[in-house]
């Protein structure tokens, strides 16, 4: 019963939190920064997770959550600012990214599981820290292809402002 009304408050809150990570990308952060504060969370929580103890545990699952709430609503919002408003390619890039993100979800609860139950809980949850880790470098080198999306309201200021400057400058 108490299990039960635990993972009810997590799944609440993991579908909640998205709406505050939402607000603070467009408000503060910009969805890049945004959704690596969340991938910095969930690995941390994955982390926390791995160490076994009842304080860790509790502590994991709510960097979990908060990561969950920087990091879900704010991916989606960068693969859909990749493309014009009405493109085909915007509903083909959607399919392909919740394909990868099935598939890795599938893969990720295959072998995390399988390393849990026959290995140890911590090294499972070790494992998709790792993971997640690699998944946040991977997104952090690969800025660069998403050209002026997700950038913060402050970086896009100073961006519209070289614009101007430079739009001046010509004859």
């Amino acid at each position: 019963e108490e299990a039960l009304k635990l993972y009810a408050l997590y799944t609440g809150l993991v579908y909640v939190t998205p709406i505050i990570g939402g607000i603070l990308a467009d408000k503060l952060l910009g969805y890049r920064r945004a959704v690596l504060l969340g991938a910095i969370l969930m690995t941390l929580g994955h982390a926390s997770m791995a160490l076994e103890t009842q304080f860790f545990f509790y502590a994991g699952l709510g960097l979990l959550i908060l990561g969950n709430g920087a990091f879900k609503p704010n991916i989606s919002s960068i693969v859909g600012g990749l493309y014009p408003k009405g493109s085909n390619k915007k509903d083909a890039a959607y399919t392909i990214f919740y394909m990868g993100i099935n598939a890795g979800a599938f893969l990720g609860i295959l072998l995390c599981g399988y390393i849990g139950e026959k290995v140890g809980w911590s090294y499972g949850f070790g494992l998709a820290g790792i993971f997640m880790f690699l998944g946040m470098l991977m997104f952090w080198f690969a800025q660069n292809i998403f050209g002026n999306v997700g950038l913060s309201p402050k970086q896009e200021l100073q961006r519209d402002k070289s614009n101007d400057v430079q739009e001046e400058a010509l004859p």
